[in-house]
This record gives structure tokens, sequence and C-alpha cells, in this order.
């Protein structure tokens, strides 16, 4: 039974460079920032290179492939060995530069690159890694040659590390990150890191050469099903080296590997193997998985560790809501939080109208030519755009302070499709704001005519967003996503101080807040692993980052004592209105409806967004008096237990 590609048939049929030969054919050269001062020295049979300059930006350096290699082949697995041992830097390691000398596979056509770090030692303080810090490390000499082998899996989102004299892989299934530079193989230092390293030979082939049978993947093509229907599930499985005709079975199990949905068996064809996994109504709310695995997960005498992959019921049913998302580049990345909450809570369409860079508020700035600029209305005529960046330049730097959360609301109110309304609306805001604008969140919320806010602090624009909101769509719910925590110490205290802000005003809009920073998994102990530059987060990092978010949703509206259901609807809302009619200058009273709940205030607004008047409640029922101008207005009743009801209700003439 073949189980593994045979040394023999191994074809190194993408580069198998002798570095003995450096500037030959096919050549290789030096790709290095311009404060980098690296050395490149050629011997007989091997090349050193070495970095010793270190910074925030443009010290980075490289050895890489004259001509990049051609895109990879999807679903294809691939194979790179390199040949190294390391020399001593002499320079200590400080919180501004260390070594971590990197191997890795970058590709540009499919924005991904895989990398191993080594650190010089002897075989109990030299280690290779899959994080720059170090985190985990598989020790050994790493002062003598070592063969390091790398297997980018078939799906291309992760990848297994082996080192030569150790049948398993040192580091199995790590996820790719994300990198835009030209396909091919590097070696040498980021803008941060050192490096002293000697490289003998560099290949690379299609296929993996170093792995065993193994199930690679779990796919399905539904996240999530409400509780109390039934949802036929298609699973994918891919595998590596399974033989044609090999069984997988797959179950869905719950946190503890119980099954609660049995066994049912795909038949693997060419690395690949399909079922339909029935998962009934009556599983209460959670997380469950879909497993596949072998049976008595051994093919031969090969162990095969079964895979698994979430799977999601959710409290609420989320399947024809739609959800409009704002945010900077941690939320407008490509697969980010917002898609993989769109996917895991099977929301019906969205709309992300994040862009990276953004802050909360407006700016004013000087440009590069000395004048004064302020952040324009999307609806001023002579709008510059948005932009991201550092530029001076007045169009530039024009576009530039455009770029915050209320010249995204305001971009949403022109370009949205008008035949879908927005159920749910979360922002996540916050890293890039600075502390010196932050205002103050108790005179923020005192403020009666949201026209009058100043939005050129976090608090005003943040109570602007969602008050703007609200009276356009009384019905939506709207949450906040707090900062994740950073690599970064000042970075850190610096959302710490932003996030009490944010809550207190959230706080006093009764908006709920999901807590990114403290909860959501990533954590400055173990940033290197889910984020890929110490800020974004890397694939690993969005899953975790985006899964916390979609279940604190699915958390907060199961809690919801009105769930969903539109305001409007008297069967479900906990306030009633003695006339959603009134004529002009006649009282409105609204009452509380649920059995021990009262209301804390009654605001009554007009369109424009202009608080008319606010009555302070104490009790279950509380008494406005309508405008005398006939029109649309906005009651918004705050609660006892802080939720929020917004109703509508049109003024006739007397």
């Amino acid at each position: 039974m073949l189980l593994a590609v045979p040394a023999l048939f191994a074809q190194w049929d993408i580069a198998e460079k002798q570095m003995g030969t450096f500037y030959a054919e096919p050549a290789w050269q030096e790709y290095a920032g311009g404060n980098a001062n690296a050395i490149l020295t050629q011997s007989s049979d091997y090349v050193n290179f070495r970095k010793t300059a270190n910074g925030q930006s443009g010290y980075w350096a490289w050895l890489r492939q004259t001509e990049p290699f051609d895109a990879l082949q999807p679903g294809t697995p691939y194979s790179i060995e390199v040949k190294a041992r390391l020399h001593s830097i002499d320079m200590p390691d400080d919180g501004n530069g260390y070594e971590a000398n990197q191997i890795s596979l970058r590709m540009k056509s499919e924005n991904l690159y895989a990398p191993i770090y080594l650190k010089y030692g002897d075989a109990s303080t030299g280690y290779v890694s899959t994080t720059s810090g170090g985190e985990e490390p598989y020790y050994l000499n790493t002062s003598e040659y070592q063969v390091y082998r790398l297997v980018l899996l078939p799906d291309h989102k992760t990848y297994d590390v082996y080192v030569e004299g150790v049948d398993e892989p040192i580091f199995e299934d790590v996820a790719v990150g994300e990198h835009a530079d030209e396909n091919g193989v590097y070696i040498g230092a980021e803008s941060r890191h050192r490096c002293n390293i000697d490289i003998m030979y560099v290949k690379m082939g299609t296929g993996a050469f170093f792995s065993k049978a193994k199930i690679v993947s779990v796919t399905t093509d539904t996240y999530c099903q409400p509780a109390g229907k039934t949802q036929a599930v298609a699973v994918t499985v891919n595998t590596l080296l399974v033989p044609d005709g090999e069984t997988i079975l797959v179950s869905l199990v719950d946190g503890d590997g119980q099954v609660m949905v049995p066994a049912v068996e795909a038949v693997v064809a060419q690395d690949k193997a399909s079922a339909t996994l029935s998962v009934p109504a009556d599983l209460s709310a959670g997380s469950y998985f879909v497993k596949a695995a072998v049976q008595d997960d051994k093919i031969g005498e090969v162990e095969v560790r079964p895979r698994l992959t979430e799977y999601l019921i959710t409290a609420f049913d989320f399947t024809d809501k739609n959800l409009v998302t704002f945010g900077n580049s941690i939320t407008s990345a490509e697969d980010s939080w917002a898609y993989q909450v769109q996917r895991r809570l099977g929301f019906a369409d969205l709309y992300n109208g994040a862009f990276s860079g953004a802050i909360w508020s407006k700016r004013a700035r000087k440009a590069q030519d000395g004048d004064s600029i302020w952040t324009q209305n999307y609806d001023d005529p002579n709008f510059a755009g948005m932009g991201n960046g550092t530029n001076t330049d007045p169009h530039k730097y024009q576009q530039i302070i455009n770029n915050c959360a209320i010249v995204h609301v305001q971009k949403y109110f022109a370009e949205r499709d008008r035949m879908k309304q927005p159920d749910y609306v979360l922002f996540s805001y916050g890293t890039n704001d600075v502390t010196s604008s932050m205002g103050n969140a108790a005179t923020t919320l005192q403020v009666d005519d949201i026209n009058m806010l100043d939005k050129y602090t976090l608090a005003g624009a943040l109570r602007w967003c969602i008050d703007t909101l609200r009276l356009e769509f009384p019905e939506v719910k709207i949450y906040v996503a707090l900062p994740i925590q950073a690599r970064d110490v000042n970075k850190n205290n610096g959302n710490l101080s932003k996030m009490e802000v944010i809550k207190q005003v959230c706080d006093g809009l009764s908006v709920p807040y999901f807590d990114c920073y403290h909860e959501c998994g990533i954590t400055q102990e173990n940033q290197a692993q889910y984020l890929s530059d110490g800020l974004h987060p890397n694939a690993a990092g969005k899953i975790l980052h985006g899964t916390y978010i979609a279940h604190k949703l699915d958390e907060a509206e199961a809690n919801s004592s009105s769930g969903m259901e539109q305001v409007f609807s008297p069967a479900h809302a906990q306030v009633s209105l003695s006339t959603t009619m009134p004529q002009a200058g006649s009282p409105v009273s609204v009452s509380a409806l649920a059995d021990g709940l009262s209301l804390s205030s009654c605001a009554l607004y007009d369109f424009g967004g202009r608080q008319l008047t606010r009555v302070i409640a104490d009790g279950g029922e509380c008494t406005l008096i309508a405008p005398q101008s006939p029109g649309m207005y906005v009651i918004v009743v705050q609660m006892s237990d802080q939720t929020t009801e917004t109703l509508k209700i049109q003024v006739v003439r007397k």
C-alpha cells in the first residue's frame, strides 16, 4: 500500500540550487531594504548571509531567486528542502531587534507565506520555530548543518515542518500567513530581526516528499444552522497520500467527542472524499464539530489523525437577516472577522464598509503646504475620496483624513441597496485613533441635538454613528467590537484608554459591546501565533476573532427578550404606545409590557437627529407630548434592564 512518495520518485522540478554557484544560472540575488546593511559572502560550497541592522521598516534583507516561481497549482502539495547552519550574531536580543533567521516560501500569486525561524545554539539552546519569537520551539544544534523541510499542504492554507532524521513532522498544520512578496523561497530576516546563516542548497518540488498518509482538512458547504431546523450538510474531506478507495467516516460530535450524528461513509478518489451529513433539528444550540476519520485511526501501520471543523447550531436564526460592518483594516481584510461572522451565523447578506487606516472621528490637520484641512462629508461636491498612509501631499492627505467612521456611514447611506434593510450593524474601530482626541463620554451623552456633537472626538463620532443609524433604521440592532490586543505595549495601553470611552458611550446609549481585547483569545503572549505583523490577525487569528464575535452575537440575541422581532410588532415589543398616529400637540403614553420591567427614560427625535424632548421615567409608564408639526418622529425608550426600544410615530394635524 503506497502511503508516501519514496525518495526515488522525488522530483525537484521547481528549484534545485547549490549555493556554491550563487550567481550562476538559475541565478539568485540579494533583495534588501535601503537600511538593512546586509552582507553576502560566497564560499566554495555555500553562501553566508548576515544582517545585524534593525528597525521598524526598511531593514529587511533576503536571498531569493532572480526569477520568481510560477503560480502554484490549486490542490497540489509542494515540498521545500534547505540545508543550513547558523553562526552567532554576537549581539544581545532586545525589544527593538532580535535574532530570527528565516526560511520561508512566499507566493504573491496567493498572498501567502509559510515561514520557519531558526535561533543559533547547541542542542539545548538552538531551535526552530514557526514564530519569530520562538514560541513552542523544537530544540536542535543549529550551529551544525541541518536539513530543514517544509511541506505546503494541498489546500495551501497550512504547512508541515520536518528536519532530517525525524520521521514525524516537528510542526504540523501550521496556518500560512499573508504576504505580497514575489513568488519564491526567501532566506534572511525581517526589518526587526537579525540573521547570520550559511546556506548550502535550496530545493523545491511538486509533491509531498516527506509526508505520510493524512487527512488534511474538512470543509462544509454551510457553517451553521438555527436550532429547531434540520440541515443537510455537504462535507468535503481533503486527503494526502491516502489510497483511492479508502473509506473516510464523517460524523458530528460535540466538544467532548461524543457522537451526535452517526458516521456516514465517504470514499477517497484523487485525494478527496465527499458525503452528506443530515443534522437533525432536535440538537440544542452550541458548538459541534464535523469529524472525518479512518477506521481505527490507522491505514495499515500508519496513524492517521482525525480532522474536525466547527459547526455551530445557533440559538437565533440569522439566515434571513442582513449584516452591515464598519471598521479599519482588521475588518476590511480578506476573510476578516466580518466575513467569518457572516458565514458562521448564516447571514443572508453582508455589506462591509470598512477601510484600512480608518478611525472613529473626523480630523483637522495641516497639509504639506501648510494649509489646514478638515474631514469632508461624503456628499460634498468636491469630496476627494478616502485613503490610507502618511502622505502629506494636500490631495492625498485630504483622502487620509476623510477616512473615518462618520464618512463610512455617510457612504453607506449613499450607496446601499435599498432593497436590503440592515438588521444588524457591527462597528470595530479604535486601533488607529489617537488618545488625544478621545473626548469626554459624559459630556457627549448630555448633548440633546446630535448635529451639535463634537464629531472630531472619538466619543462624539461614536454617538453620531449610533444615533444616525437608529434614526434612519429604528429596528436595527447595533453592536460594537472593541479592539484586539497587539504586540506593542504602548499600542495596548492606548487601546485600553480608548476602550473606556467607547464602553461609557455604549453604556449610555444601551449599545452592547464585545470585549475582543480580553476575551477573543488573542493576547500579547500568543500574538506571534495569531498576528501577522504584531497588529493584524493572520488566517488563524481571523478565525479566532470572527468565531468569538459570532458566538457573542448569537449569545446576545438568544438572551434578548425581544429577539429580532421588529419593535413595531405588538406581540413581541417590550413597550406599547397609546397611539402611533397622535394629533399634533396631543399626549402619547409609553408603557412597559413585561412583568418586572420599568422605563428609565423616553426621548423624542425628529428625523434630522435633533432631540426634541426627553423625559426621565420611574415606573411602568411615561408621557410625551407630540410635536406641533406633522410628520414622522422617533421615540427612543430606555428600559430598566439597559435595553432600548425604538419606535416610529406619525404625527397628524388636528
